[in-house]
């Protein structure tokens, strides 16, 4: 089917199931369908309809499909906490009725202030990277084997897997059956990593691709000034794809090379939007993609 273009809840600023100051979900599906997109993730649980026959109805009078859900879980934990593994159940059987294929696990956060993780891990403890890759392995087992679901890593900056090493340590350390990698373009080259280059070394393991870029004078000023990945979220490091430090056309002769057949999925951090951007910038980039013949 080749390259299948979506976008995420994320990129219209929705980080919670309710916030005074996000859109209703009805009013996000149809700014989605009216940019141009056919895909979407969930978003946080709770956003869209949970009732599985109201779900349906609203993606299908809209053609609109759910590729993923993401969630964040302590990997680095000897245990995984039992209300993170409710979570994993409750998304999973979502996605399962609604037909999607992807989970993708995010590792804790270190920089979020409302983190109970204050400060950088200790790289060096082996005892951390052990359970790391036990707890993906058990979790990709697991929601393949009961659910059919196929659960990915995604790497990003603040959290205890960013930099392109710790991606390649976790490649290594996984089963490829039961994981593979969500490769988010922009967190990948804000930790120094070159997206492009990985992904033609490693395109194996990688069937979803989160599309964004990073803007270059945001970039040097939040490394000057030693600054969070979420303070740089608010100073909207996150920029459109035409824009920034990544070469999309470079990204799509790469893709083009293999025929990748996966999900390239916008997600645009931004924080707190003026209700009326998120559209505009999500057309705007369906119309570049477009133009590049990204698809």
């Amino acid at each position: 089917m080749g390259i299948k273009i979506g976008n995420s809840p994320e990129s219209w600023g929705i980080m919670q199931a309710e916030h005074p100051n996000q859109i209703k979900w009805d009013t996000y599906l149809d700014e989605l369908l009216k940019a141009g997109y056919g895909w979407t993730e969930l978003g946080p649980y709770g956003y869209l309809p949970t009732n599985i026959p109201v779900l349906k109805n609203e993606l299908s009078k809209r053609n609109i499909n759910i590729t993923a859900a993401g969630i964040l879980v302590p990997l680095q934990e000897d245990v995984i906490p039992d209300n993170v593994l409710e979570d994993i159940n409750k998304y999973c059987m979502l996605l399962k009725e609604v037909g999607s294929t992807f989970l993708n696990v995010v590792a804790s956060f270190y920089d979020d202030p409302g983190s109970k993780y204050t400060s950088p891990p200790n790289k060096s403890n082996q005892t951390h990277w052990n359970n790391i890759f036990h707890n993906l392995n058990t979790i990709g087992k697991y929601t393949l084997t009961k659910f059919n679901i196929h659960s990915q890593f995604h790497p990003c900056a603040g959290t205890f897997i960013e930099s392109e090493d710790e991606i390649l340590n976790v490649l290594a350390n996984t089963d490829p059956q039961f994981i593979s990698l969500c490769l988010d373009t922009a967190h990948h080259a804000y930790c120094g990593g070159n997206p492009i280059s990985f992904f033609e070394s490693h395109h194996s393991r990688i069937k979803y691709i989160h599309i964004k870029n990073i803007d270059p004078e945001i970039f040097q000023e939040v490394k000057k000034n030693n600054l969070s990945w979420f303070e740089a979220v608010r100073r909207n490091i996150i920029s459109e794809p035409n824009s920034g430090i990544i070469d999309y056309r470079k990204l799509l002769k790469e893709l083009k090379k293999i025929s990748f057949d996966g999900f390239a999925i916008v997600e645009h951090d931004i924080y707190n939007p003026p209700q009326t951007l998120p559209f505009k910038i999500a057309k705007k980039t369906r119309d570049y993609l477009k133009q590049i013949n990204f698809e």
